[in-house]
This record gives structure tokens, sequence and C-alpha cells, in this order.
């Protein structure tokens, strides 16, 4: 009788590396290499062109477009994961008030952030009035119309478009990044510009769902219902409150510490941030990828568990790869990018920023699986609890005037939430697999 051998962990691997979601994730990170790239050569490009104090306030407008992914109350998680488990999903009265809850939060957002940039002094690095108003106002546009991005993004993620999706991020981050060495001497071109990438980005989306997708985009945003919204937010709470609570420990710092610090040391402070943030493209995108999926076996205990240990080890590779290669490469890589923009801050504390952000960006894994799950809430009170520590320290950092101390509070918060959540997975998955 003939045996069949078996395979090595590494063969089954291999094995299971080959399926359709891993091939997603893997060229999701590849292509990410484009903007990666990009980056790199505009960003001290862009600091020379603007100067610090103005790259500073397009660094602050690129975060107000990225905002609506954190502040829309968590509808995008939350349509992915029942766009991906429910048929017909788009005729119900879910959607109609995902939408409505939409359209309310963007009006919210709207006036909110005209009220913070009237307010917050930051007309100083403008030489005239008019600079300024025209630099916010096709920013925070463009903010409007990253939120009707949200609903759109999750359809095409509930299909598992994702060579689609890794594609277009990866062309449209690399325009927001080519367009400040491009100013011809007018600050507020530039956010002109992002404002017309970012309506193309989203006739993009409609034409991939049109055209590839076969869904009739028509109706998609029509109607409005105030009790379907109030549904809506009781379902959705606990995702957005995760993504308040995570775009406080990615952004707050620097509103926080712009108090208390000179502006070129939150220059260089905001450079270190955004540059070594590129992190998260390859334990975003992997997570993204594998989400739906999870959420679509949530009742199956050894699918959960393959998908997770993959995250992990396919993240800690690359993080452990690109820790010891810039052990030996990250200061003469920073001099030589940044050139006579390289500061002393930037020497002595660079490496621990870039520890910080690794820790920070692998703590992903366990708060997308958990939710995926169906234990948003529990996800949720542990960001809190650890926000609340981690604002107070900043506070506390930026009155003693030592931000260099940033990394070391971000890397306490991200282990706790590590350890914590990596706990309630594996009781949930001990009492799931009895």
């Amino acid at each position: 009788m003939f045996i069949k051998p078996k395979k090595s962990l590494g063969q089954n691997f291999l094995i299971s590396f080959k399926d359709k979601s891993s091939n997603k994730a893997f060229f999701n990170v590849i292509i990410q290499i484009i903007p990666i790239t990009v980056s790199l050569i505009t960003i001290p490009l862009a600091i020379n062109n603007l100067g610090k104090p103005l790259w500073y306030l397009f660094t602050l407008g690129l975060t107000v477009i990225l905002l609506p992914n954190y502040f829309s109350f968590g509808i995008g998680p939350f349509l992915t994961r029942d766009l991906s488990t429910k048929d017909n999903f788009m005729q119900s009265s879910s959607w109609l008030g995902s939408i409505s809850l939409i359209k309310v939060i963007g009006l919210l957002f709207f006036v909110l952030t005209n009220f913070y940039f009237y307010f917050s002094e930051l007309e100083k690095p403008f030489l005239i009035k008019s600079d300024q108003f025209y630099f916010f106002f096709f920013f925070i546009f463009s903010s409007i119309v990253y939120f009707f991005l949200i609903p759109l993004r999750s359809i095409i993620e509930s299909k598992q478009d994702f060579y689609f999706l890794g594609t277009i991020r990866a062309v449209f981050t690399s325009l927001l990044m080519l367009t400040p060495i491009f100013s011809y001497n007018s600050i507020w071109f530039c956010s002109f510009i992002i404002l017309i990438l970012s309506l193309f980005q989203f006739f993009f989306y409609l034409l991939r769902l049109k055209y590839y997708h076969n869904q009739n985009i028509k109706g998609l945003f029509i109607g409005f219902s105030k009790i379907e919204m109030k549904k809506t937010i009781l379902k959705t709470w606990p995702f957005g409150g995760y993504l308040f609570v995570w775009s406080i420990l990615l952004y707050s710092d620097r509103f926080i510490l712009k108090t208390f610090i000179e502006i070129e040391t939150l220059s260089d402070h905001v450079t270190m941030q955004d540059l070594f943030n590129r992190l998260a493209i390859i334990s975003g995108n992997l997570t993204a990828v594998f989400y739906p999926v999870i959420s679509k076996n949530k009742d199956n205990p050894s699918v959960i568990d393959k998908y997770y240990k993959k995250q992990i080890f396919l993240i800690s590779i690359s993080f452990i790869s690109l820790f010891f290669i810039l052990m030996f490469a990250l200061k003469p890589f920073l001099a030589f990018w940044l050139k006579n923009k390289y500061s002393f801050y930037i020497d002595d504390f660079s490496f621990l920023y870039l520890i910080g952000i690794m820790i920070f960006n692998f703590s992903i894994i366990q708060v997308r699986t958990l939710q995926a799950i169906g234990f948003e809430v529990f996800v949720l009170k542990i960001l809190i609890s650890t926000s609340i520590f981690y604002l107070i320290s900043v506070f506390i950092l930026g009155y003693l005037e030592k931000p260099y101390l940033f990394s070391i509070i971000l890397i306490i918060q991200s282990l706790i939430v590590i350890i914590t959540l990596h706990k309630k997975y594996v009781k949930e998955k001990n009492i799931r697999t009895i």
C-alpha cells in the first residue's frame, strides 16, 4: 500500500500561499513599491520647493483628506463585512441608513474643518490671504469626495477586487505626492490639483462598478432616511469608535505638539511619521484583503486561525527584514535623501520612530481579525483605554518639550493592544474549537 508522504510545514505554507486571497494580498503589497518610491523621491524635493512651514501645512491638508476614513462612523468596515456576508444588501434599509449617515457626517466634517482652519492661526506661512483661503477650500472639498468614496470602496472590497484597488491606490497616492513639486510658486495650486485627482478617483470607482461588476450605480447615493440612519448608527458605532480612536493615535500628536514646540522640529517629527507610516501599506493592505475572507468564515475557527497566522507570518517577515536592513542603512539613507534638510533631531531619533511605528502597525492584525468575527465592541474598549494613556502622555511630552519620547509612548500603547487582543483571540478560538 502506497502511503503519501507528509508535507513539511514549509511546503504546506507554500501551498496555502497560492490561494487567491494570498495572491491578492501579495500583489497589494508589491504594487505599493510605486508610491513608496515616488514618496522617497518627491518628499525632499517638496520640502525644498515649499519650505518646512508650507510643507507642514501640505501634510496637514493630506491628513484632512484621509480623515473621512476615520470619521465616517465606521461605515467602511461595517459595509464591507455585511456586503461580504449578505445578498442584496444594497437593496436593504441598512444601505439607505449608511448612505444617509455618510451625508450627515460629511456635512458636519465640512463645518468643523472650516471652523478649525479659521481659528487655528495657520495663516502665517502664507504671503497673501487668498492663498490661505483657496488652499484650505480645495483640501476640504477633496475630503468630502473621500467620504463618498467609502461606500464605493466597500462594494469593491466585498467583491474582493483587490487587484483594481491596489492599482488605483498606488497610482493616486503617487500623484498626490508628486503634486507639491509642481506648485509653480503657488501653494493653493497644490490643493486644487488634489481636488481634481480626488474627483477622478471617484469616477474611476464608479466606472469599475458599472462596467466590470455590472453594478447599477444610478441609485447608489439617492435617498435619505432619518429613521434608518439611527438604526445604522446602532450597528456601526463600535466601528466608528474604533476609527475615531485610531485617527487620534495616528494624527493627534502633530496637533498637540504644535502648541509646545517650534515648527522646524514639528516638521521633522511629521516627516518621520509620514515616511515610516508607509509601513501601513504592508499591514493595511494585507489585513484588508483577509478581512472579508475571515468575515465570510467567522463560524469556521480553523479557517480563521489559518488566515490569522498567515497575516502574522507575512507581516512579521516583512517588518523583521526591513528592521535588519535599516539598522545599517537608515541614517545614511535619510542623510542622502533629505540632504540639507537632514537635522540633528532626525539623526538622533529616526530609528526610535521607526520601531514605534512598526509595532503600532503590527497591531492592526489583531484589531481587524477580532472585528471580522464580531468582537468590535471589545476592540473599541481596549483602544479607548490605551488612547487615554497615549493622549495624556503626549500632552506631558509636549509640555516638557521632549517630543523625541513620543515613540516610547507609541510602543507601550501598541504592545498593550497586541497582547490583550491576542489573548482574547486565543480564548475565543479555544471556545469555538471545543
